[in-house]
């Protein structure tokens, strides 16, 4: 695709997945003008001349795209190789170029292919990152999934009919393997509640070529959702808590919760105590609701995350950036220790 009829698409997805005061931060950053009133404005006005001057260059968008679509809004699902030899092995630059030349994807060490709704799942980037660069592994995944939204009742005369409307979505998975032998495999987002189990199953299927995922651990985030709450005064400045299950072997749960959502439980003398005298009876911490607050310099503003489905389960609910996610990730490997 050439590069004019690849920059329409790459901006219309980038505008698809931030805001305009996003990219006004990134234009600003690199010392270029970046006031706009609207997407029309900051493609024609802002875009359009950076790059015709050079001052701005594709790669830069490709990787602004990147940053913006790849962090947040998922399900992140956490496992770990078997040893480090195995996963250096399994990102190995000679291996994983033969695995690409089979399937016919090399272009993507190059430059990664763009996608709106593909018809079916699609490989789209491949490339070596981390620090130093090569010591991960990263595969990005497009793929269009179609769900149904209620529009209303429709009646004719004793028959009753409820309507739907199919909307069709561009979805994007990131599985990030390092050397270390971490593995995420990081699942958009659905409308509503759902489980991912059948995603998952999914997607390891179309990543055998790449890794076999019953090959890794699962990284149980139980001791996390412990500690979230046994340091709860110790990570005040750091941690509030929508709301917190927890649950025993007797089948017996115990929620604690806010009525708005700008409730810190974790404050409440009564809702303490209630938790904490379940816990002493041998019940465990089943599923957290909490917000990473904003710090200096990280993160940049409070981040939501849901602990609860899979033990090895994140859900990030809104987009937040490369340098946020990496710090809520970092907490959350600290803390299950």
């Amino acid at each position: 695709m050439s590069k004019s009829a690849t920059l329409p698409l790459i901006f219309d997805l980038i505008s698809r997945a931030t805001s305009i005061a996003v990219v006004s931060e990134f234009l600003k950053a690199r010392g270029l003008t970046s006031s706009a009133g609207s997407w029309a404005d900051m493609f024609t006005q802002r875009i359009e001349p950076a790059l015709a001057s050079s001052q701005l260059s594709m790669k830069d968008l490709i990787d602004l795209l990147r940053s913006v679509e790849e962090y947040g809004r998922q399900h992140i699902f956490v496992f770990r190789a078997p040893d480090k030899g195995a996963a250096e092995a399994l990102i190995d630059k000679v291996r994983i170029g033969q695995i690409l030349k089979t399937l016919d994807l090399m272009d993507l060490l190059a430059e990664p292919r763009q996608f709106d709704m593909p018809a079916k799942p699609a490989f789209v980037d491949i490339r070596w990152a981390g620090n130093p660069v090569g010591s991960e592994l990263i595969i990005k995944e497009v793929l269009t999934r179609e769900t149904l939204e209620f529009r209303g009742i429709t009646k004719n005369g004793t028959t009753i009919q409820r309507n739907y409307e199919t909307i069709k979505e561009r979805v994007v998975n990131v599985i990030r393997l390092t050397s270390k032998g971490d593995l995420e495999i990081r699942l958009a987002s659905r409308r509503g509640s759902s489980r991912y189990s059948d995603d998952l199953k999914d997607i390891a299927v179309r990543l055998q070529p790449f890794l076999t995922l019953h090959d890794f651990k699962i990284v149980s985030f139980a001791k996390a959702k412990a500690k979230l709450w046994s340091d709860r005064s110790a990570l005040a400045q750091k941690i509030r808590f929508s709301d917190l299950t927890v649950s025993n072997d007797e089948d017996v749960s115990l929620k604690a919760f806010g009525k708005v959502l700008t409730t810190n439980v974790a404050g409440s003398a009564a809702a303490v105590g209630s938790v904490d005298s379940f816990l002493a009876s041998d019940g465990y911490c089943d599923s957290s609701n909490i917000w990473f607050l904003k710090g200096s310099p990280v993160p940049a503003r409070d981040i939501h995350v849901v602990l609860s489905g899979e033990e090895n389960e994140i859900a990030v609910p809104a987009n937040c950036s490369e340098v946020d996610y990496e710090y809520v990730l970092s907490e959350l490997k600290a803390l299950n220790v």
